[in-house]
């Protein structure tokens, strides 16, 4: 039988079957005809005859190769309007209020279905009771609602639908798919569409095989959407790791993609001032680059303090400074230098103008044996006595002066949020082990100093 040739009854009960499959619940002939509102015995015999041909088995209920073919390749069928349900897995979203863009496309739309009626049909899935979840099509299908508010469409008028049986998330992904490939989505609501997917398969995998399940599910979407593996993982990685007001301004186009890509990899709490500096154009915010630099700046703030012993002594705690005392105004300086006994040297200051050595990154402390002859490069910010200091404190100052020197952050009174939050957890940890004396911090105006005890 040609599945054009199916009619709209038998697509609905072919369709339901396939729904009765997937959910679970099969249903006897009498109560599938009370939900799709057919005549039981009608029902009855037309099962009988789908068996007969081969489209159905009866025990279990469920749909053949062949009927599944015809189901696929059926003709749309007509639903009443009422009968039909938006899905709440909608990945488009639609801001329906007086003036808004979206309420006044679909008056368009509405205005297009009037005059030239349905000439698409929408695409549904059967759920229970009888009733159809959009699974594409739901502005066509919120158009003719309008239109019957304003009395240019019945009030439950017919609905041009293709039917098919789909689990919810072979659903979800159609709903994607669909919409991508239709009028350009928000990036936002690609990203929570997509993240929507991939986060319950992810969420249910094994521990030891949550990777492939990852690697597997990006692969599978990015073919479903026709989109790029490495596209598929921006959008998720902006649905799922932005913070509310950065989505906000990517959804309202004050944040382009590429920047809010680059702004998902800061830790939620430091991406409310970093946002704010990209929106403002902000120098040193201003490109991939220039973020790029902020953000691995950050890194190796937050790596420093790893390597640096947690407790302190009596003496060094009773030296501490008041707690209240803001940690940018604070000088970090304790005990006896512990290094053999020997003296600290004396501080030597390197002026602004020095130069980088060979082989040295200009600009770039420590990238190459440099100013003091022992790979501890310095900036012309930075005070430094390589004597006094253990090799753990070097490695850990060495990491502040990359930090203040790329620009990402400043040990200064005036430092701003994002850097007075990562200035402040490193400083903590070096007070800590200041207690040999061989290292001092100051801080003020736009310098920091780092010096051997006095």
């Amino acid at each position: 039988m040609n599945a054009a040739a199916l009619l709209p009854t038998q697509t609905l009960l072919l369709a339901e079957i396939g729904r009765q499959e997937i959910d679970g619940e099969p249903l006897g002939p009498g109560a599938m005809a009370r939900a799709l509102g057919l005549d039981d015995s009608n029902t009855s015999r037309a099962l009988k005859r789908f068996a007969a041909d081969g489209w159905i088995t009866r025990d279990p209920l469920a749909l053949t190769r062949t009927g599944r073919a015809l189901l696929d390749a059926a003709a749309p069928v007509i639903l009443p309007h009422s009968r039909i349900v938006p899905s709440e897995h909608n990945p488009r979203r639609m801001t329906l209020t007086e003036g808004s863009p979206e309420l006044a496309e679909l008056g368009a739309l509405a205005d297009s279905l009037a005059d030239e009626g349905q000439r698409q049909s929408i695409l549904v899935r059967p759920v229970a009771d009888g009733f159809y979840e959009i699974v594409a099509g739901e502005r066509r299908w919120r158009a003719m609602a309008l239109l019957a508010m304003e009395d240019r469409f019945p009030d439950d008028g017919p609905v041009k639908a293709e039917v098919r049986p789909m689990t919810e998330e072979q659903a979800m992904i159609a709903a994607l798919t669909e919409n991508m490939a239709r009028k350009s989505m928000n990036p936002m609501d690609e990203g929570e569409g997509l993240l929507s997917i991939y986060a319950p398969r992810v969420t249910a995998a094994p521990d030891g095989e949550k990777r492939r399940v990852q690697a597997e599910t990006v692969e599978t979407l990015a073919r479903a959407t026709g989109q790029s593996v490495r596209f598929v993982q921006q959008r998720i990685r902006l649905a799922r790791d932005l913070i509310g007001s950065a989505k906000d301004s990517v959804r309202s186009g004050q944040l382009n993609v590429t920047l809010a890509t680059e702004l998902a990899s800061f830790a939620a709490n430091e991406q409310s001032h970093a946002l704010g500096q990209i929106l403002a154009y902000a120098d040193g915010w201003r490109t991939i680059e220039d973020i790029r630099a902020r953000k691995n700046a950050c890194d190796a703030m937050r790596r420093a303090p790893e390597q640096l012993p947690a407790a302190r002594s009596a003496e060094a705690e009773a030296a501490a400074p008041d707690p209240e005392t803001p940690v940018m105004d604070r000088n970090f300086s304790a005990g006896p230098a512990s290094n053999g006994g020997k003296a600290a040297a004396p501080n030597r200051e390197i002026p602004p103008e020095t130069s980088a050595q060979p082989g040295q990154e200009p600009g770039i402390p420590g990238s190459a044996p440099g100013a003091d002859g022992a790979g501890n490069g310095v900036s012309g910010n930075w005070r430094r006595d390589t004597e006094a200091a253990s090799v753990t404190d070097r490695q850990v100052l060495h990491e502040v002066a990359r930090a203040v020197t790329a620009g990402a952050i400043r040990i200064s009174i005036d430092a701003d949020p994002l850097a007075r939050s990562v200035a402040a957890e490193l400083l903590a940890r070096i007070e800590a082990c200041a207690e040999d004396g061989a290292v001092t911090i100051a801080t003020g105006g736009n310098r920091a100093i780092l010096k051997g005890a006095e």
